[in-house]
């Protein structure tokens, strides 16, 4: 017989669960941005990482990571039996996002049915099990998973051994099966103790065995429907009948019943605490009582469950200190799962147990590596802590902390440089020694060191590892050159959130190729990149980089159209004519055998082409052709200025990741519904509040994460701007200094736009591009960044466009202006 086991969508998962928030799912686009370094999980494997290999180590890693990290770097490595637990965790967040580790199988039903197929004859009413129960009217539109795996892993364990003993096709086996068939009917019990289904007492004449087998399943019934008080006191009744094979397994249920009680039964504070009371003193009885062994694990699990939500500062001081000493091996992964939770910011107040947390080793690093905490006393703190113990875990959260004028730097670098490349630790101590160096000035010691290391990688290794070592050896780079080689990135990809916890990722990714051209996905810039090419490169020196044969040809168009476009800015004309046959080179297809850049957010819908009745050509090429043949500097600006109001791809700066898609043969270019297109303000925002979604950094609408330098390459970049690379001379680094003030002070591309066009369209009327000018400048003031300002040239654009050309066909298409 084949049955299905039907499982209801959940709200919430309650009761046994560690309670987790929900994840929210809304409809849209994607604005997850790039990723080059994972900073929540690491990107390798959870069994690799368990089994130390733990590349570079960052203090924003979930703290159930951070323990894995500790417990290497404090030279105490998992068990084989500890490290499958911790794996379990994260595959676990990978793939139930909702619940709590180890509170469901799937596989357990699956276990029930099977072993009832394997019974010749066997038949039930329910052909298939619905295992989730309302939570009741404390909750109405939440539910809990009431019929746990284990408990159909037993019912099936059971039926096996009742039929093999007295014969499948005999009425003890058929009885047995008719009372779990409706045991397991109240597994979607609508409401505590509503619709309860209660097998009947068994008949005397059924073996001694089955009798007792029919008490434990009365039991379960009336636990299941949640009749908590009643199913107590027959769990406690078995459990005090030596004879009984459920007495063990009932006494651990009837401090389940107390948890039920209290998680779900009242919302009563006090009633809550004293049902978890009195399920942690039964737990405690089951815990010290020999006759009980063999639920032993469950009942240190269940007492840790309690005492997560009755008493949550002695649990996390109790649980760092058994972590440490893997003082509880059986149920590690709980418990580094409940530490976890109980040292997450916000969930209680932590402070009330301060004090005491500093008694542990391991939780005193926990919270100092994690902390963020650079002020003087908590690097004198680390920097004690690693005197006092000689241990690498304190030696690594002194360093992360560190910079150029620690004191006793020369201490920490020392040590540092003794850690041997086989320990765990070596990776995340060479890349803060490095760091370090650089920051001293030590670019050529950092260099050598960062070399060896980036040959020794393995090409399966970490990519977020070797991103990280990448981004310090491009800041130690000697030239150009090496600049552009080591700015290129491997994206990780297939990246998982859960709720309230993100997954890991396996990556097996291939070399980074040479050039890009082949070999894997193609590299991109990642953020680091990105702002030192926009904003600390001289513009010159943009055009030698667009040229470079290490850049695929999807970064060189990026940065030739941005070269161009800063040069348009910055009013530079000898220098952007240099650049437009490049430009008009890819418009033309000349130079596009590889993809062009792919915008990041989808355009949702394209602007209108051009009538036909208009006598201008707006494709790129034409565009471009128009610009190099225009006469005088004012006729290239506004041809420019034409060009770009056509592509809103275009912009002055550089993206990490794919690039915004631009020069595109559509007539009229392409716009995105989100505003990323052409350019935001590069100033700062007038206040830490006022237009933020306007001023975000390097055009990209309202969601900065382009070239966004705080997260992980915060650890390199503390100020969040880029250093001017060092092989600049003091010139060069003048000149993109003062390049970068000018671009900051134009503003946002519409109301720049804007100007340049107004003042054209005064000074030359008869110019037949004019009306379609006008009213590209209003949509752009619809469609792209916009302050205080944007409003007054939107009108005045439209003024003058129905004023002066009332019968021109884009005076029709443009019947708003945008304040």
């Amino acid at each position: 017989m084949a049955q299905r086991v039907t499982r209801v969508l959940l709200t919430v998962l309650l009761a046994l669960a560690l309670v987790m928030p929900p994840a929210a799912v809304a409809c849209g686009p994607d604005f997850t941005p790039p990723t080059f370094i994972e900073s929540r999980y690491p990107d390798v494997s959870p069994e690799e990482y368990a089994a130390g290999h733990l590349g570079v180590v960052l203090p924003t890693y979930a703290q159930s990571e951070l323990v894995v990290a500790y417990r290497y770097f404090s030279g105490k490595p998992l068990s084989a039996s500890e490290q499958k637990q911790v794996v379990a965790i994260r595959n676990h967040y990978q793939s139930n996002e909702a619940g709590g580790v180890g509170e469901s199988d799937d596989a357990g039903e699956s276990y029930w049915f099977s072993a009832l197929d394997d019974v010749k004859n066997a038949r039930m009413t329910n052909e298939s099990v619905v295992i989730y129960g309302a939570a009741g009217p404390s909750w109405p539109y939440e539910q809990y998973a009431n019929c746990l795996g284990d408990a159909f892993r037993t019912a099936a364990t059971t039926l096996k051994a009742r039929a093999q003993e007295f014969g499948e096709q005999s009425s003890a086996v058929a009885s047995w099966i008719n009372a779990q068939d409706i045991v397991f009917s109240n597994c979607n019990a609508q409401a505590p103790g509503e619709q309860e289904q209660v097998p009947p007492a068994a008949d005397p004449s059924l073996p001694l065995v089955i009798r007792q087998d029919r008490d434990y399943q009365i039991a379960a019934a009336y636990f299941y429907a949640g009749r908590w008080d009643e199913a107590e006191k027959r769990f406690v009744h078995i459990s005090a009948d030596s004879a009984s094979p459920w007495r063990a397994i009932s006494g651990l249920v009837a401090a389940r019943c107390e948890i039920r009680e209290a998680t779900l039964g009242t919302d009563d504070p006090v009633v809550r605490q004293e049902s978890y009371d009195a399920a942690d003193a039964r737990l405690k009885r089951i815990i010290a009582d020999p006759e009980f062994s063999s639920v032993k694990a469950g009942a240190e699990r269940l007492q840790g469950y309690v005492e997560f939500r009755s008493q949550p500062g002695a649990r996390l001081i109790e649980l760092g200190q058994s972590l440490e000493r893997a003082a509880s091996p059986d149920t590690f992964g709980q418990d580094v799962d409940d530490y976890a939770k109980l040292l997450r910011p916000g969930r209680w107040n932590i402070q009330e147990v301060q004090p005491e947390l500093v008694k542990s080793p391991m939780t005193d690093w926990m919270l100092s590596f994690g902390s963020a905490d650079r002020r003087s006393d908590a690097e004198a703190h680390r920097i004690a802590r690693w005197h006092e113990t000689g241990s690498k875990a304190w030696l690594i959260a002194a360093l992360t902390y560190a910079d150029k004028d620690t004191p006793q730097l020369s201490e920490l670098l020392d040590a540092a440089a003794f850690v041997p490349a086989n320990s765990s630790a070596y990776l995340t101590v060479a890349f803060h020694r490095n760091r370090l160096l650089v920051a001293q000035g030590g670019d050529s010691d950092a260099r050598a060191d960062l070399d060896k290391i980036l040959r020794m990688l393995p090409s399966g290794a970490s990519l977020s590892t070797r991103n990280l070592f990448l981004a310090e050896r491009m800041r130690a780079a000697r030239n150009l050159d090496e600049f552009l080689e080591f700015a290129l990135r491997q994206e990780i990809g297939d990246q998982l959130e859960s709720a309230g916890t993100d997954a890991g990722v396996t990556v097996n990714a291939p070399p980074l190729p040479e050039n890009g051209e082949s070999g894997g996905a193609s590299p991109e810039f990642d953020a680091d990149a990105a702002a030192t090419l926009t904003q600390a490169v001289p513009t010159q020196m943009l055009l030698q980089a667009a040229a470079s044969p290490r850049l695929p040809k999807a970064l060189r168009l990026q940065i030739t159209q941005a070269a161009w476009v800063r040069a348009i800015l910055l009013n530079q004309d000898q220098l952007a004519r240099e650049i437009a046959p490049a430009l008009s080179r890819l418009a033309s297809g000349n130079d596009t055998q590889t993809a062009p850049t792919t915008t990041f957010f989808r355009p949702f819908q394209s602007a209108p082409a051009a009538p036909t009745a208009e006598p201008s050509a707006t494709d790129s090429a034409t565009l471009l052709k128009a610009y190099l043949e225009a006469p005088t500097p004012a006729a290239r600006q506004f041809a420019a200025v034409f060009l770009i109001l056509h592509e809103p791809g275009l912009r002055p700066s550089i993206y990490a990741g794919l690039g915004r898609e631009s020069l595109s043969s559509a007539p009229t270019g392409e716009l995105d519904n989100f505003r990323d297109n052409w350019w935001c303000s590069f100033a700062p925002p007038p206040s830490p509040t006022a237009g933020q979604q306007y001023y975000s950094r390097y055009n990209s609408g309202f969601y900065s994460i382009y070239t966004n330098l705080g997260g992980p390459l915060a650890i390199l970049y503390p100020t969040g701007n880029p250093d001017p690379p060092h092989f600049l001379s003091a010139d060069e680094r003048k000149t993109a200094e003062a390049e970068w003030k000018s671009i900051m002070q134009l503003g946002s591309a519409p109301d720049w736009l804007a100007e340049q066009t107004i003042e054209w369209a005064k000074a030359h009327p008869a110019d037949p591009r004019v009306p379609e000018a006008l009213s590209l400048v209003v949509r752009s003031t619809h469609f792209g960044c916009s302050d205080s300002d944007t409003g007054k040239y939107s009108k005045e654009a439209f003024t003058l466009l129905h004023q002066r050309y009332p019968k021109s066909e884009w005076t029709a298409d443009t019947p708003y202006w945008y304040n």
